[in-house]
């Protein structure tokens, strides 16, 4: 006999209606209701076409099954229909068609600071908040030391939370959600806001709730997290269910879709020399320089989205000099997964010709970069007073490293993390005292 699963989902869509035009004031209003009698008649208030310009599904038959203890993972782009998924799980907005059926105590955590009232304290939200989840004040007070312990925040818990800072809003409110033992935990993007020490620790408690039985939801943009915590993971995209199964593998489908590997960046045709008005109060209102291009490329030269790991990576920024009265660099920052790999620039400012063409470049040696895949942001800077930025490129380029094809392979998988250079080792041996 199969197991009832705790989350049954079935054809499940949500539907919103979206206003075209925003009304300028009342009489437009009365105007239109003054209309619908005549728009009934003509039959244009129900018609199809009427509904296609201004409605939008959020979810469109979305059917999956959660079993107990199982810790699955939600993955999309923004707008895919994840956050709406959860809202109707927990109840706080009702589904066009289709059904959700849970079997348990639900808690469910948006975002920051979730139903907290800005000039209660930290101590009041905690007994409001468990209280509104349902937690008696017996309950509450037996777990009250552990939660202020568990937040840290011991000698802000009498401060009305509207001084907190947004880190401290998320360590009070997981903090609340993850000791209130629901049967299922709904969290939305609830470690964005915390420290890395913070993640980790509610990371380890999410695992530790999944061991004693309970079922979580986990939805987040960060890869590295839902592979570790998630036993499942499912990817939406335009809410529609793309792929279920092992965490790492969806994350490696979905990277794979939403990476599109791209070696090169250029402006076409290039941007010429502008003179600078003299009379301009604010000298930033004219940017220093204009990028022309940006390319990744090999040894050999070639511009390409996938390299070896053993191959040495140069990174080429040309742009043209538009002001020479002022220090300009170039400044590099490399992703993955979302997280911060590291950031360069030349140690060194300088200034040019308005009107010449900068060309720097910046190599990567091989052995550095781990395998996986890394995306390039590209600023181009003035890093003195005035600071500002003359151009700003956000993951300009995205390139794949896999594994160097000859490299002897001492283990079976390939390693963690975002680096792996090849660092200088010695060995020696060392003869016992008693020469033995």
């Amino acid at each position: 006999m199969m197991n009832t699963p705790i989350i049954s989902v079935r054809n499940l869509s949500k539907r919103y209606y979206i206003e075209k035009h925003r009304r300028k004031n009342e009489v437009t209003n009365f105007v239109d209701l003054l209309k619908l009698p005549f728009r009934a008649i003509k039959g244009d208030i129900f018609s199809s076409s009427h509904q296609d310009t201004n409605t939008f599904w959020a979810l469109k038959n979305v059917s999956f099954e959660v079993q107990q203890s199982e810790r699955l993972g939600i993955i999309g782009k923004n707008g895919a229909g994840k956050t709406t998924l959860l809202k109707i799980l927990s109840r706080l907005v009702y589904p066009t068609e289709g059904e959700a059926i849970l079997f348990g105590r639900t808690t469910a955590l948006f975002g920051v600071g979730t139903g907290f009232k800005a000039k209660l304290t930290g101590k009041e939200n905690i007994f409001y908040g468990a209280a509104l989840h349902g937690m008696t004040k017996e309950e509450i007070n037996n777990k009250f030391s552990e939660i202020v312990e568990f937040s840290g925040l011991e000698r802000f818990i009498d401060t009305p939370v509207q001084y907190y800072s947004k880190g401290m809003y998320t360590r009070l409110a997981f903090s609340v959600a993850a000791h209130l033992d629901p049967d299922i935990l709904l969290l939305d993007e609830v470690l964005s806001g915390g420290d890395m020490a913070f993640q980790k620790k509610c990371l380890e408690k999410i695992e530790g709730q999944a061991r004693s039985g309970r079922t979580v939801l986990f939805v987040s943009h960060n890869m590295n997290a839902v592979i570790k915590l998630c036993t499942t993971c499912i990817w939406i995209e335009d809410g529609q269910i793309v792929e279920r199964g092992e965490p790492t593998d969806v994350v490696k489908s979905y990277s794979k879709r939403m990476l599109k590997l791209k070696s090169s960046y250029s402006i076409s045709p290039p941007p010429s020399s502008k003179p600078a008005d003299d009379g301009t109060k604010d000298v930033r209102s004219i940017p220093g320089a204009s990028l022309i291009s940006f390319i990744l490329y090999n040894g050999n030269q070639e511009a390409k989205g996938v390299f070896s790991r053993d191959e040495q990576l140069t990174a080429e920024i040309r742009f043209e000099i538009l002001r020479d009265d002022i220090d300009i660099i170039p400044k590099l920052q490399i992703h993955k997964s979302g997280e911060l790999v590291l950031i360069t620039y030349p140690h060194n400012t300088f200034k040019a010709k308005k009107g010449s063409v900068c060309i720097s470049r910046l190599t990567i040696p091989g052995k550095l970069l781990n395998t996986g895949e890394y995306d390039f942001s590209l600023a181009i800077i003035t890093p003195v007073f005035p600071r500002w930025k003359h151009v700003v490129i956000q993951n300009a380029l995205s390139i794949k490293i896999v594994p160097e094809s000859n490299g002897q392979k001492i283990f079976a998988k390939d390693p963690k993390g975002y680096i792996h250079p090849d660092l200088p080792w010695t060995i020696e041996f060392e003869a016992r005292p008693d020469g033995q």
